[in-house]
């Protein structure tokens, strides 16, 4: 069944990918955008495509005036998974482009030394800032959710969508449904971060009791939105002493992100560990797609970090 109205000689290999991809826990509404387009260009070449090959894949590709790097790179994302799928399938002359689906950030993340994360959860725990009218719980909950952010790895996103019913203080565990991904994942946790998690509940004040985090306002439920978290977030960073440059310059509240991977692996290596089994339980925990995603995403970052702070013989 022609389900989105694809027209070209690949519409029923469409319908069969974005089927997969739903299967998988993605959210098909990107891959159905994109598939439209690229069936609507499809039919618009002088002789229909019935094949993912590389002049039609690359002519599709191609950066106008009307349409953006981000947008093309977002399109090329879609057509090599599409690619990968007609692969695994059989179709082996199925075109993959190498065009990677993301632009290659020049921003370098900063890795906070262990020493820094006790300071600035430290600073959290003690952290009293002036009334917020608008959020009058945040000062309740930074402590834990930094804690939440560097023990766990999560996105902040993911973080502040946690509800009340994803949080099991007595199984240890949290359960994490708005992914970047689209992928529900549960995450073990130590009985000393619930026991935090615990200590933040009883004093908690909240009006809706739908999420976690709650702010305490009337608004969205109680979520907190991401660019409360950040702006909280610099102002601790400035009372640590820890410099600060700038929105884009860092540290980033996405920096505890890749502390705890560095963190992680450094300890996982220290133990002796098999690195590759390693890197895949981390890439599982942290929600990626793949190992790979894992390994392109902390080469650089990771491994020097980690010659940093392993200790030399």
């Amino acid at each position: 069944m022609n389900e989105h109205g694809y027209k070209c000689g690949m519409k029923d290999i469409f319908e069969r990918f974005v089927k997969y991809k739903k299967s998988t826990g993605r959210k098909e509404r990107l891959y159905v955008s994109v598939l439209k387009t690229f069936d609507n260009y499809c039919c618009s070449l002088p002789s229909v495509a019935t094949m993912l090959d590389k002049e039609t894949v690359d002519g599709f590709l191609q950066i106008t005036d009307q349409r953006r790097l981000s947008s093309v790179l977002k399109d090329a994302s879609v057509l090599r998974e599409l690619g990968w799928y007609m692969h695994r399938i059989g179709i082996k002359d199925a075109y993959v482009t190498g065009l990677h689906g993301s632009r290659k950030s020049t921003y370098t993340p900063y890795i906070f030394s262990r020493e820094q994360i006790i300071l600035l959860l430290q600073e959290a725990s003690d952290f009293h800032s002036c009334y917020d009218s608008v959020n009058p719980n945040m000062k309740n909950v930074i402590s834990c959710l930094y804690t939440v952010l560097y023990c766990t790895g999560m996105r902040i996103s993911e973080a502040l969508s946690l509800r009340l019913s994803d949080v099991s203080l007595v199984g240890h565990t949290v359960l994490v449904t708005e992914s970047k991904n689209g992928r529900q994942r549960l995450l073990p946790i130590t009985e000393s971060l619930s026991l935090k998690c615990e200590e933040y509940l009883s004093e908690r004040c909240s009006r809706h009791n739908v999420y976690f985090f709650d702010s305490g306002s009337d608004l969205h439920n109680g979520q907190i939105g991401t660019n409360t978290a950040y702006r909280y977030f610099c102002n601790l960073i400035g009372e640590t002493g820890i410099p600060h440059r700038g929105r884009g310059y860092g540290p980033r509240l996405h920096d505890l992100r890749d502390t705890f991977a560095v963190h992680s692996l450094q300890q996982l290596i220290e133990q002796g560990g098999d690195v590759n089994a390693n890197l895949e339980y981390l890439s599982l925990y942290m929600g990626h797609q793949s190992i790979y995603e894992t390994q392109d995403y902390y080469d650089k970052i990771v491994i020097m970090s980690i010659l940093k702070l392993v200790p030399k013989q």
